[in-house]
C-alpha cells in the first residue's frame, strides 16, 4: 500500500509538471483520476493503521494484565518462610474494622491494626524519630482473599475515614486526588500536618497483595519486605524517601500504606521517554551513568531494586533520577541474589537466563535491565522482541551510534550471563568508553 501510494504521488507531480507547461486538456482529467485513487489509497491506509491500533490497545492491555507478576522470592535464605501468616483474632470488634496506635502507653482497644509512624531522625527530610512499638498477633479471617490475589485496591468512602484518620495518625494528610495506580496498588497525593508545604505521595496497598513480609530488628511487629528495604537505603538520594507507614483493617481487607517523598516537579520517566525518544546519544549516557550510580549505591547497602524500568523512575529538577516503587526489593548474600523464581516485568526485568528452568543471580538481570533501558532510550524500541531472539539473535544496531555506546551495550546485554559485565565494573566500563562524537 505505502508502495502504491508513493507511485500515485510521483505521477500527480509528474502530472502536474506536465500541467504547467502544457494546456493539454486531457490532463485535467488525468489528474482528477489520480486524485480519485490518491482518496481511495489514504482511505484504506488509514483503514489498515486504525486496525493495527486497536490491535496494539488490546496487546498492550494484555501485557499490562499478564507481564508484571510478582511471587514469593525462593533462595536459598528460605525466604518464603518470610511469607505472613495470620489468623484473626477470636475476640469481637465492628464490623468496619479498628485501629491501634503503636509506639503508645495504652493497651490495644480492638483487634486490628493501625498507624505505624516511621521518620527517623538521621533521615533527609528531618521526619520525627521512630515510633514502632510492639505488636499483637492479628490476622485475616479464612473467608480473606489469598495472598496471589492481585486485586486492585477499593477503599469504600466510609473506610477511607479510617484510612485518612490512620495516616493522620502518621503526621500527614491523604488528599482525595489519586495520581497513580498500578498492578498492586493505589497512590495518592498528600501533605505534612505540620504545614511545611510539601507534598508527599500516599500508596495504598491490600495486605494480602503484600508478597513478603519481615521484622525490623529487635522489634516483633511484621512490615513489608518494600519498606524494610526502604528503610535500608534511606541514605541513598536516588531512591524516594519513605516517611511512614502503617495498617488499617476494613473489614474483609486489611489495607497498608506508604507515605513517600514526593520530589517538586517530576514527571515519571517513562512519559519523559516517549515524548523525546529516541534520545542524543549523550543525552542517553547521562542518563546510563545516573542509573548505573543508582544501582551501585542499592547494592551497596545489601539491596537490589528488582523490577528496573523506566515507569519506577521518576525524572525531578535538573534531570535526576529518582527510583520508587521497591514492592520487588530483595536482599543480597554475599553480593549475589540467587533465586529460582521472581516476579519482575517481562520486557525490562526478564534476562535470557530467566527463561530457562532453574536458579539465576537477578544481580546479573539487574545489569540486563540497565542495558535494556539504555538501548531503548537510544533507538526507541526494545532490543529485542521475546527472549528466544535475546538468547539467538545479536543486537540490531537501527542507525549509527557512537562506538563506546556499542561496546556498552554488547557487554551490558551479552546473553551469557557467565559474560556480561558484572556489577562491580559497571563505572569503570562507562568511564571507558564514554561515547563522544566517534560514529
Amino acid at each position: 500500500m505505502n508502495q502504491k501510494l508513493t507511485f500515485d504521488l510521483l505521477r500527480l507531480a509528474g502530472l502536474l509538471g506536465f500541467c504547467k507547461d502544457s494546456r493539454n486538456r486531457y490532463v485535467g482529467r488525468e489528474i482528477d483520476s489520480v486524485f480519485d485513487t490518491l482518496a481511495l489509497d489514504v482511505s484504506s491506509l488509514l483503514k489498515s493503521y486504525k486496525e493495527i491500533e486497536d490491535q496494539n490497545l488490546k496487546l498492550k492491555e494484555e501485557l499490562r494484565r499478564s507481564c508484571r507478576c510478582r511471587g514469593p522470592m525462593a533462595g536459598p535464605n528460605g525466604q518464603n518462610d518470610n511469607k505472613r501468616k495470620r489468623t484473626r483474632s477470636s475476640t469481637s470488634s465492628s464490623s468496619s474494622g479498628g485501629s491501634t496506635s503503636y509506639g503508645s502507653s495504652g493497651s490495644n482497644t480492638s483487634n486490628s491494626r493501625g498507624a505505624v509512624g516511621y521518620g527517623g531522625g538521621n533521615t533527609r527530610n528531618g521526619a520525627s524519630t521512630h515510633n514502632n512499638g510492639s505488636r499483637a498477633s492479628g490476622g485475616r479471617s479464612s473467608t480473606g482473599s489469598t495472598s496471589g490475589s492481585s486485586r486492585q485496591v477499593l477503599v469504600p468512602r466510609d473506610n477511607m475515614a479510617m484510612v485518612k484518620a490512620e495516616v493522620r495518625r502518621s503526621g500527614y494528610e491523604l488528599l482525595n486526588d489519586q495520581i497513580g495506580r498500578g498492578g498492586f496498588g493505589l497512590v495518592y497525593n498528600g501533605r505534612p500536618l505540620n504545614n511545611s508545604g510539601q507534598e508527599v505521595a500516599i500508596k495504598l496497598t491490600l495486605c494480602d497483595d503484600i508478597y513478603s513480609w519481615t521484622n525490623l530488628p529487635g522489634q516483633n511487629d511484621q512490615i513489608p519486605v518494600e519498606a524494610e528495604a526502604l528503610i535500608a537505603m534511606e541514605s541513598v538520594t536516588s531512591v524516594v524517601d519513605l516517611l511512614g507507614f502503617g495498617e488499617v483493617s476494613l473489614g474483609n481487607d486489611d489495607v497498608f500504606f506508604f507515605v513517600m517523598e514526593k520530589p517538586m516537579g517530576c514527571l515519571s520517566f517513562d512519559t519523559y521517554l516517549r515524548q523525546h525518544k529516541p534520545l542524543l546519544p549523550w543525552v542517553a549516557f547521562s542518563f546510563l551513568k545516573q542509573l548505573v550510580s543508582m544501582v551501585l549505591a542499592i547494592h551497596q547497602c545489601g539491596w537490589l531494586h528488582g523490577d528496573l524500568k523506566p515507569s519506577n523512575l521518576l525524572i525531578c529538577g535538573q534531570d535526576q533520577l529518582k527510583a520508587i516503587d521497591c514492592g520487588l526489593a530483595k536482599k543480597l548474600v554475599n553480593g549475589q541474589c540467587i533465586v529460582t523464581s521472581a516476579g519482575g516485568t517481562k520486557v525490562w526485568n526478564m534476562a535470557p537466563e530467566r527463561r530457562n528452568a532453574g536458579s539465576c543471580d537477578l544481580v546479573k538481570s539487574t545489569v540486563w535491565s540497565v542495558g535494556v533501558m539504555y538501548y531503548y532510550m537510544i533507538f526507541g524500541r526494545l532490543p529485542f522482541s521475546s527472549l528466544r531472539k535475546a538468547q539467538r539473535k545479536p543486537l540490531k544496531w537501527h542507525y549509527n551510534i557512537p562506538i563506546g555506546a556499542k561496546t556498552i551495550l554488547q557487554r551490558l546485554l551479552d546473553p551469557d550471563p557467565n559474560r556480561r559485565v558484572v556489577i562491580g565494573d559497571l563505572e569503570q566500563l562507562i568511564q571507558t568508553h564514554a561515547p563522544l562524537s566517534n560514529i
